[in-house]
Formats: structure tokens, sequence, C-alpha cells
């Protein structure tokens, strides 16, 4: 499993900066194949839902679009730059500088707009509409009864944006319609934005705590652990137990089928215990069967690997922990004007593992690209890992189980919604 979750980000990864030098339709075909497999491997067979499936895989590519822009923007920043002299590209002539940038730009403002599209209106639409599905009901009754409910959270948003853009330093005067204005002519509403944007952050705070923050120590934990295994039992043994619990609640059923013949209470608990013997047998075959499977032997192959891999991101959580505590302490110590600032520090004083690695790593380009694109690939994957581990709580409540073959939509969107 946790292969599979870093193996797909890696790969998308990879397609994303290749595909940023290469032609856009093959990024967008190969990224969309990695996300309709993602996807379809944890929905629920059973209980799928042809719009919801479809928003998650919209909204994991530009999830992960989003987290591929900003190494994809440093190193197009970064191959203007000869690093043998420090001194610009001779093909880095201003115009083609300004035109990187303004694509750039262009990608930024377009990414986070199809996001707060998302957040706003598709993912809750979607959400709604799976909720009031019944039988009873028609199409357009279920997209009427969704635009509802969607339309009293695009008011809640509305009301966050208009209590930023009013909002004022308290020095003002209550009814200050000048200030008003100024703010309308001036920021044009980039103060509502910023406030909204807060808004977010503190609810993707909550998220770090709650999942990032257990799966960066969950995803190499589970690498270094590998699949549980099973006992060696073959096909045969266990299709052969599992008639042989099936003849026997056919056998008690048979002497308790008479119209007024009730199973006693001895065989009402015989007869209990041989569905949960089923249940267990039928688990233990499907995990016999998918054993046999090319993946898995894929897999037990690459057995070293993952142990490897995983005493690495073991490492490299430590060294995530050891920096961010180090800069904590930094901050606090040394900064020029304390909390009303933010804990700003003009350079930091204590030594910091991440900043000396990337310090390091800069004499040999790109491998500081690199590293960071595996910085922010692991945040990204640890989160995912601790979702999938965790599953969507709410308190001590367990709500959705994210599963194989076995996570409903509202599960799925509630973490994509998360995660977007």
């Amino acid at each position: 499993m946790a292969v599979l979750v870093l193996g797909a980000w890696a790969a998308y990864t990879i397609i994303c900066v290749v595909g940023f030098r290469q032609s856009l339709f093959d990024y967008f075909g190969i990224s969309t194949i990695t996300n309709i497999a993602f996807t379809r491997y944890y929905q629920d067979k059973h209980d799928s839902e042809r719009l919801a499936t479809i928003v998650a895989i919209c909204s994991l590519a530009l999830c992960l679009s989003t987290v591929a822009l900003f190494p994809v923007d440093i190193f197009l920043v970064s191959s203007t730059v000869d690093l043998s002299t420090g001194l610009k590209h001779e093909w880095a002539t201003k115009e083609v500088v300004e035109g990187i940038v303004h694509n750039l730009k262009f990608v930024y403002y377009g990414t986070y707009g199809f996001i707060a599209i998302f957040c706003a209106f598709i993912i809750p639409f979607a959400y709604f509409y799976f909720e009031e599905l019944e039988e009873d009901q028609t199409n357009s009754q279920r997209v009427t009864a969704a635009l509802k409910y969607t339309a009293f959270f695009v008011a809640f948003v509305c009301i966050c944006l208009l209590f930023g853009l009013i909002l004022q330093p308290s020095e003002k005067l209550p009814l200050d319609l000048e200030f008003f204005k100024k703010l309308l002519a001036s920021s044009l509403g980039e103060n509502s934005i910023s406030f909204v944007i807060s808004i977010l952050m503190i609810l993707g705070m909550i998220v770090f705590i709650c999942y990032t923050a257990p799966g960066l120590f969950l995803l190499p934990i589970g690498m270094i652990k590998g699949t549980n295994k099973i006992n060696s039992e073959s096909s045969s043994e266990l299709s052969s137990s599992l008639t042989l619990n099936r003849e026997k609640q056919r056998i008690l059923k048979a002497k308790n089928s008479g119209p007024n013949n009730m199973m006693s209470r001895k065989d009402a608990k015989q007869f209990e215990i041989l569905k949960k013997e089923e249940k267990i047998l039928l688990r233990r075959l499907r995990l016999v069967t998918e054993s046999n499977g090319i993946w898995n032997k894929i897999m037990f192959i690459l057995r070293p690997f993952e142990l490897i891999i995983g005493f690495l991101l073991t490492i490299l959580t430590i060294v995530i922990l050891i920096s961010i505590f180090l800069t904590c302490i930094d901050k606090v110590k040394n900064s020029i004007c304390g909390r009303e600032c933010g804990y700003i520090i003009n350079h930091p004083d204590i030594f910091n593992p991440l900043n000396f690695i990337f310090l390091k790593a800069a004499n040999y380009f790109p491998i500081d690209y690199f590293f960071m694109v595996l910085l922010i690939l692991y945040f990204f994957s640890s989160t995912v890992y601790g979702v999938i581990s965790i599953g969507i709580r709410f308190l001590w409540v367990h709500l959705y189980k994210f599963r194989k073959n076995s996570t409903p939509p509202q599960g799925r969107i509630q973490i994509l919604f998360s995660r977007t």
C-alpha cells in the first residue's frame, strides 16, 4: 500500500516536470490515467456514483498539479542562470524571462482559480447530489436539492468574503464609509481574498496536524513492515473448508425448515458461528487469490528496495522533525518583534539540518531541485497515507474508511475536499 501511494505520486511528479517541457497532451493524458487508476483502486464497486468519480479524478489532478507547480517554478527560474558564471544565459533575454513569468502567473491564477471553484461549488454539489440518492427521486429532483444545499455553502463563502472586505483596523470608527470606498478602489477585494485564504490555511493546518503528522511516521513504518503475510494455505484447502462450512449451514436449515420448527438456542448459536467462519474463510480465500497475482509477485521482488526506502524515509522524517523544532526555537528566541509580526527573523541563527542540505545540494544542480521535489512529494504522500490509515473521523467517531474497493463516494469527496 505504501509503495503504491508513493510510487503513484512519484510518477505523477516526474510527469509534471517532463510534461511542462514536452507536450501538454502527453502530460494531461498520462496524469489522467494515473488519477483514474488511483480513484478506481479505492472506490466501492457496489456503491459508486459517476459524478462523484469524475469529480474525484478532476480534484486529484488539480491538487497534484498545484503540488507540482512550486518545484516546476523554481526549475524554470533556475534554468535561465548559468551556474558556472552566475549570470543569465544568452537566450534568457528580458522578453523571454517576462514570457516565462507571464506563463507561470497564468498557470498559478488558473490553478488556484479552479481550486476555488471546486472547493466552493463543484465538490459540495457532488457530495449533496449523492446524499440525495433515493429510489423515488428523479434526476432533476436530486439536482435541485443538491443545488439548494450547495447554495448555502456558497452563501457561507460569500459571507466570509464580505467579512474580509469590510473588516477594518480597530482604531477606525465603526461607520467609516471613506474607508470602505478606499478599500474598494485600492485593493479590489484583496483583503477579503486574504481573509478567506487565512480560513483555508487554518483548515489546512488541521488536516496537517491530523493526517500529515501521523502519515510522516506511518508511511515509512508501513514500508518497513511490508504487507501482512497470510498462512500458507492453498486455494483448494480453503475452498474445501468453505464448502464444508456451507454444507453444515444447509443441514441446520434443513433440520429446522418446517413451518412450526424454530431453531433451538444451540442450533442458532452454531449457525451464527458458521456464518462468521464463512466470512473469515471468504476473506482468506480472497487474500490467497490476490497473493498469487502479478502485482504481489513484483512486490515480493522489490521488497528489499521497499525496506531500504522505508529506512531512508524514517531518517528524513526525523530530520524534518528536528528542523521544525529548531526553527521554532530560533523564531521564538531571535524574533525581531515577537508575536505581533509572526515571529519574523532576519536570518536563522541556529543550525538547521534541512537548510544545510539545501545549501550543500545547491552546488550540484539539479540535486537541490530533486530534493525539493522529494520533500514536497513526501509531505503530500504522507498526508494521503495518513488519510488511508486513519480514515475520516470526527473526534472518536469513525465516519468513513479509506480501503481498497470499499470507499464510499462521500468519503472520497470529503477526503479530496480536505486535500484540495
